[in-house]
């Protein structure tokens, strides 16, 4: 049995990759620091400290207190070719839903 299956009412369940989300699940992906990709399932009650608790679960990090999740939007950069980026942290007692985009990224490829 899955995690997934396992516990299908929890918050926040960890997926092995996007390839094995179900259709209609939602899911956010998570970038850490050491640039590894965690996904984790979300519902629409999933609050950010939620997924962040579940973060800290795979990282085995148990202080929440000294991190939490934020929010990567590019801005315009004061010279230079790189692209710069701004870091928008979430606030841990609101809905992960609160923070997702207003349509699907790919939207028009729904059939």
């Amino acid at each position: 049995m899955s995690s997934l299956e396992k516990y299908p009412s929890s918050p926040a369940v960890v997926s092995p990759s996007v390839h094995s989300i179900r259709p209609g699940q939602t899911y956010v992906t998570v970038q850490t620091l050491t640039k590894e990709n965690l996904v984790i399932v979300v519902n629409q009650k999933t609050k950010v400290h939620d997924v962040l608790w579940k973060c800290g679960e795979i990282l085995e990090i148990t202080e929440d207190k000294l991190f939490g999740l934020a929010v990567r939007q590019p801005t315009e950069g004061i010279g230079g070719d790189q692209p710069r980026h701004e870091y928008f942290f979430l606030d841990p007692a609101q809905k992960i839903v609160k923070y997702a985009p207003k349509q699907p990224r790919f939207s028009q490829w729904v059939s």
